[in-house]
């Protein structure tokens, strides 16, 4: 945990206004995070939240890792066969359980601007009930 309860994001899948999909720290521990859209409140920043295990943790970090190193090329031939080959073993873990929990989210961007580090996303997320 971070600063004033922010927490660490590893892995960001997907950005629409906001993080929509991703791996970050709930509770101090790894969790795979899916925003759940309502379409009567579009601005509700309500997540599907759900563990990831330390095996599951490290190839989703080593697929971020190759996504940074080369966002904003065209898809390079260099990691391209293990990105690929990371993409399908992780897809099962990204379908949210019946089980997963929902929290809000409050999401606090960083004054670097440096949003694809290697080491994960710059903006940090808090937690609530």
């Amino acid at each position: 945990m971070r600063r004033g309860g922010f927490c660490r994001v590893y892995v960001e899948h997907a950005w629409y206004s906001g993080p929509d999909a991703g791996v970050a720290d709930v509770d101090g521990a790894p969790h795979y995070f899916r925003r759940a859209y309502d379409p009567a409140h579009p601005d509700d920043d309500r997540y599907l939240v759900w563990p990831v295990d330390a095996e599951t943790l490290a190839l989703e970090r080593e697929w971020w890792r190759i996504y940074v190193s080369w966002h904003g090329e065209p898809h390079p031939a260099t990691g391209k066969e293990r990105y690929d080959e990371l993409a399908v073993l992780l897809a099962p873990h990204h379908t949210p359980p019946v089980d997963a929990k929902i929290l809000f989210a409050e999401v606090q961007l960083s004054e670097q601007e440096l949003r694809y580090g290697p080491d994960g996303p710059d903006y940090l997320m808090k937690w609530r009930t």
